[in-house]
């Protein structure tokens, strides 16, 4: 299973000004972009950190079903709003089905003040996803993975946790982009090779299912059956 993985690395701004920089600003190591946290800008080749417009991306794909174990998730909406803002057609009854299979987000420590007390709190999101086609047989599974590190200011953790709420949403958009990116790169042709290969694979599983069970029955009827008890005549 492919995995894909992203780092944000962040710092929170405290100053509130419009002249902040150097650790007030949020870095993307991934696309070399800057964003003052406290909610100036001052960009330098700054990337947008939101989902980017993909009204103009081109997906071979021009129908898919897409669902997730969490049906209500902001995930999933993303999901389905980005591929029809690219023209992707949303259907049940479509050849291939996005599924989001599973959704995790962790939180550690990763560095510590002097006395102790954590400094900078690193953020883990990752997305599992799979297509099936006909029959529901599996064609491809993969999953996304982002990072964030912020700054936690022991003096100010109602700023802190949201900031962690913000970096939160960020990630969130981050794996739906890498996501699309992703499907951007899949055609129909690769999708129809996968599944002449699974249907396949799942029809000579199903064969050799059969025959052993052909066989065990064969070799049932060939064991010698025990006569009836006869009872004697009485005298």
């Amino acid at each position: 299973m492919h995995r894909q993985r992203f780092l944000l690395r962040s710092a929170s701004c405290h100053q509130g000004t419009k002249g902040c920089s150097g650790p007030s600003f949020n870095r993307c190591v991934a696309h070399h972009d800057s964003q003052c946290r406290c909610g100036r800008r001052r960009c330098r080749r700054r990337s947008p950190i939101g989902l980017r417009g993909t009204g103009a991306s081109h997906f071979a794909l021009t129908e898919l079903d897409v669902s997730a174990r969490n049906v209500y998730g902001e995930t999933v909406k993303e999901v389905r709003n980005q591929l029809e803002n690219s023209r992707v057609k949303i259907s049940s009854g479509a050849p291939y089905h996005l599924i989001l299979t599973r959704e995790d987000s962790q939180r550690r420590s990763a560095s510590y003040t002097g006395a102790g007390r954590s400094a900078e709190i690193e953020l883990t999101n990752t997305l599992d996803y799979e297509i099936r086609g006909a029959n529901n047989l599996l064609l491809l599974q993969n999953q996304q993975e982002v990072q964030s590190v912020y700054a936690q200011d022991q003096s100010n953790l109602g700023g802190s946790e949201q900031e962690a709420v913000q970096q939160t949403v960020e990630l969130r958009q981050r794996l739906v982009r890498n996501l699309l990116q992703h499907l951007q790169m899949i055609t129909p042709q690769q999708l129809e090779q996968l599944q002449q290969a699974a249907q396949a694979k799942a029809d000579a599983e199903a064969k050799a299912a059969a025959e052993a069970a052909a066989a065990a029955r064969e070799a049932e009827l060939a064991q010698p059956q025990q006569s009836p008890l006869q009872l004697l005549p009485r005298e």
